[in-house]
């Protein structure tokens, strides 16, 4: 079933954002997912709702940074959406682990993407996969002891012992860190892990989704 973007500037904005389900992103790389991923508006159409957005102050655009955020109001709605998405997985959860059925039960690959999913929205997986493998370079492969390297201009470590994930590019220092949710360059960095060592991969995102609270994400 192919849902219907609202018409309602507003509801329209919302529509997005939901989909993207992202508490701040770049006007550029929204106007791209909407113009060439969903096909919503051609980008010419795109830019003009975003920017009549901008002018009605349904979206909040700094211009030093080019980042958008929704109005209190709209990210009330969106708070209100997600919370409420939160309640319906649980209860399906409950229902699914009920006595009188089976568990489901998922393979390596599986669990590796919902694991991932946690960490990396759509879009920056969409992005990191054309990257090319040739600009991950793995200094350190311990994946009980530390994982390091580099990837394009950028560094990177992961400590397993520690909890700590290090990065120097400018989106995860800005964005990321806060989030606690990978750039482009770490979503690229674990595609590269997991086509060598699926297991540990899998077990590393693992741990860092479920134990979230306990990992510190910081620059370097």
């Amino acid at each position: 079933m192919v849902m219907k973007a609202p018409s309602k500037l507003d509801a329209l904005l919302l529509y997005w954002w939901k989909i993207i389900d992202r508490p701040e992103i770049s006007k550029e790389e929204l106007q791209n997912f909407i113009a060439f991923d969903l096909y919503t508006f051609s980008l010419d159409m795109t830019k003009k709702k975003l920017q009549q957005g901008i002018d009605e102050e349904y979206l909040i655009y700094d211009p030093i940074t080019e980042i958008l955020k929704l109005n209190p109001a709209l990210q009330s709605d969106f708070d209100q959406w997600q919370a409420g998405g939160r309640k319906k997985t649980k209860k399906m959860l409950n229902f699914l682990q009920k006595p009188w059925r089976d568990p489901i039960k998922f393979d390596g690959a599986q669990k590796y993407k919902i694991f991932l999913a946690d960490l990396i929205d759509p879009i920056t997986q969409s992005q990191a996969s054309k990257i090319l493998s040739s600009a991950v370079k793995i200094v350190d492969p311990d994946f009980a002891q530390l994982l390091s390297g580099t990837i394009q201009d950028y560094n990177f470590t992961i400590n397993p012992k520690t909890h700590q994930i290090t990065h120097n590019c400018p989106e995860f220092q800005s964005y990321r860190i806060k989030s606690k949710t990978f750039c482009v360059h770490l979503a690229r960095v674990i595609m590269k892990l997991y086509t060598k060592n699926p297991e540990e991969t899998c077990i590393l995102i693992r741990n860092i989704v479920r134990q979230k609270d306990e990992w510190v994400f910081q620059g370097s």
